[in-house]
């Protein structure tokens, strides 16, 4: 068995490696995956702001190397910051992305009479499961030292091994799945009852699985960006990378409720499409090109047909279920357009809007909501004074070269052919919502109520 510690040019590595070297340990410094040599269990111990760390990961190539440590069930012991960056944004940095290897966020304090940001000093934590490895022996409040104004707020409370309180506000302290093992204090300055933390990690198996099949909290593998580009762009800025990442569904048969989606998006995209409500409470749909394929069937009598795709209707009624408005603004008006939206049970839509950015306005008033709320979805450039105004914008694949061009998301399917979908899943999943609505979907197939 031997200890790595990770050294990205910010973290306390030596206090870390003082308290290692107490409990018998040689640690190595390790500043690039090269360096790893036959290290067994990784600790990465972080000071400073979450952006800064992401980029000083990257820029050393940490960032897929730990992805792929921590993904693959080996030992991994994150202090602080190096706590928070296993979860996908952090408030102190909005615009950059985490290893989005934890569902969740990472928030600030809130301000409250009399207390103190940064939270510093000693403060207990208290045991919140039985069964942890790294935790064994600890007792049930025993006293840590921390400094720090943000805590992570994991999606998933049963990984939390520990919670601590700062004023009125209670946060998890301490985070354990399979062989990760992650905290908000400092156990290298916790004296015996840190030091008694560690020697618990070191003990645990070199290798052991993150998750089994049918695990429902089980950690994401998503892809994380590649180095430089962790960083949401700005309007006007090349494409994002085009269509979503498919995993493998991790479920057996008779057990489809814990089932985790097999659909994934990057974690920047996700994060942009959040906005800072975290999460859209509207969207807006053209027609012709985006729940069609653009393609009109005039009959002989003059009569108009058009064809539209269920899986975009059932997107589309998906979003409502999750809490977010769909709206219709179309240029053309036809009866078979507004068939289609009395039958999705679409309530706003705007039928021959010459100025389609006219037309939605009054619809956000009447509906209480702010652009910052809103995304849009288009294909041409009637679009586009709508998309540019919205927080996020998405186009199809086979949209004009101009539209995509300002779209945050150029999705993998052509309009009337799914691309409307895969906005509206882009969109849940944003809001958190997707995981919830689908395992509601699998529980009526599997005889659930």
């Amino acid at each position: 068995m031997k200890t790595g510690i990770i050294d990205y040019g910010g973290g306390n590595l030596r206090s870390v490696a003082n308290a290692l070297r107490a409990l018998g340990q040689d640690p190595v410094i390790i500043a690039s995956p090269e360096q790893l040599g036959d290290a067994t269990h990784l600790l990465l111990p972080g000071q400073g702001e979450f952006g800064d760390t992401m980029r000083r990961l990257d820029e050393r190539g940490l960032t897929p190397f730990l992805y792929d440590w921590i993904a693959a069930g080996r030992p991994y012991f994150g202090i602080c910051v190096g706590y928070q960056i296993l979860f996908d944004s952090s408030e102190e940095s909005p615009r950059t992305a985490g290893l989005g290897l934890v569902p969740g966020r990472v928030r600030r304090f809130q301000d409250e009479p009399g207390l103190k940001i940064p939270h510093m000093g000693w403060n207990s934590a208290t045991a919140t499961r039985g069964e942890s490895a790294v935790w064994q022996g600890l007792g049930d409040d025993p006293y840590f030292y921390y400094i720090h104004s943000y805590f992570p707020e994991p999606a998933e409370p049963a990984i939390v091994v520990a919670e601590s309180t700062h004023g009125s506000q209670r946060f998890a302290g301490a985070i354990e799945r399979g062989n990760l093992f992650a905290c908000q204090f400092h156990p290298e300055k916790s004296q015996e009852a840190g030091l008694h933390l560690m020697r618990n990690f070191l003990a645990l198996p070199v290798a052991k699985p993150i998750s089994h099949p049918n695990d429902p909290l089980r950690f994401r593998r998503r892809p994380r960006p590649a180095a430089g580009r962790a960083h949401l762009r700005d309007r006007g800025a090349s494409p994002a990378r085009r269509g979503a990442e498919f995993q493998r569904p991790h479920a057996r048969q008779g057990d489809l409720t814990a089932m985790q989606p097999a659909l994934c998006f990057p974690a920047e995209l996700l994060l942009r499409a959040q906005g800072p409500a975290l999460g859209m409470k509207a969207a807006i749909f053209d027609v012709d090109g985006v729940l069609t394929d653009g393609r009109i069937y005039i009959g002989e009598s003059g009569e108009q047909f058009k064809a539209f795709a269920t899986l975009d209707g059932h997107g589309l009624k998906l979003l409502q279920q999750g809490g977010i408005v769909p709206i219709v603004i179309t240029g053309r008006d036809s009866p078979a357009v507004r068939r289609r939206v009395t039958d999705l049970g679409i309530v706003h839509a705007v039928y021959g809007a010459g100025d389609k950015l006219a037309a939605a306005e009054p619809l956000l008033a009447l509906l209480g909501l702010s652009w910052d709320s809103v995304a849009a979805m288009g294909d041409d450039w009637p679009d586009l004074p709508l998309m540019t105004r919205a927080r996020f914008a998405c186009a199809p694949v086979n949209a004009h070269v101009e539209v995509k061009a300002i779209a945050h998301h150029v999705t993998a399917a052509k309009g009337g052919h799914g691309a409307a979908r895969e906005c509206c899943d882009l969109l849940l999943m944003a809001a958190g919502r997707y995981a919830e609505l689908l395992r509601g979907h699998l529980g009526t197939l599997d005889g659930a109520p």
